[in-house]
């Protein structure tokens, strides 16, 4: 399923087994390198820093709620050595800047959507700033477009070269359906 990251931000984690509430979602940890959401950070009533949720342990993602087999699916961060480097960078493509290879600012990433399968990110959503040129369509950016990410910036292919269904065309269920 795909979706958007406003759409899960603060979901509820339920355990399967028990019917409860397990945690919160509250960060997404995402590996800047390919795009993908490696775990999520989520908050929870018993412990006191936040717990780590890989997607592997996700048995299901609806439109509510996020469904863990229980709520020892949550583990500290500090147990999970493979993400220790991703966690030290922190690093997430909301609000970071979007620019062109010219270099023309086309705006601020303010949501994504990803795949809940794979948990790839596929497009970005961006929004011009405060003194950009008001458009009535927010452009989204295919992750086929990115040329580089660094730790402020988003680098794409300039405007001429993008294929305009990617930057304008509505994304998400329903979207390449034809309307006959």
């Amino acid at each position: 399923m795909i979706t958007t990251w406003h759409q899960y931000r603060h979901a509820p984690v339920v355990s399967y087994q028990d019917s409860d509430l397990a945690g919160q979602i509250a960060q997404a940890i995402v590996n800047p390198s390919d795009l993908r959401i490696c775990a999520l950070l989520c908050n929870t009533a018993s412990a006191r820093q936040r717990q780590l949720l890989l997607p592997s342990d996700v048995l299901h993602v609806d439109q509510r709620q996020v469904i863990i087999n229980s709520a020892t699916d949550l583990i500290a961060p500090h147990e999970v050595w493979r993400l220790q480097p991703l966690l030290k960078l922190n690093y997430s493509p909301l609000r970071k800047g979007v620019y062109t290879e010219s270099g023309k600012r086309l705006g601020i990433v303010y949501d994504f959507s990803f795949e809940t399968e794979n948990w790839y990110i596929h497009k970005l959503h961006v929004r011009p700033g405060l003194f950009g040129t008001v458009r009535r369509d927010q452009p989204f950016i295919d992750r086929r477009q990115i040329i580089e990410i660094t730790t402020h910036k988003i680098v794409v292919q300039d405007t001429k070269s993008l294929a305009p269904h990617l930057m304008t065309r509505p994304f998400g269920l329903g979207a390449n359906q034809n309307p006959s």
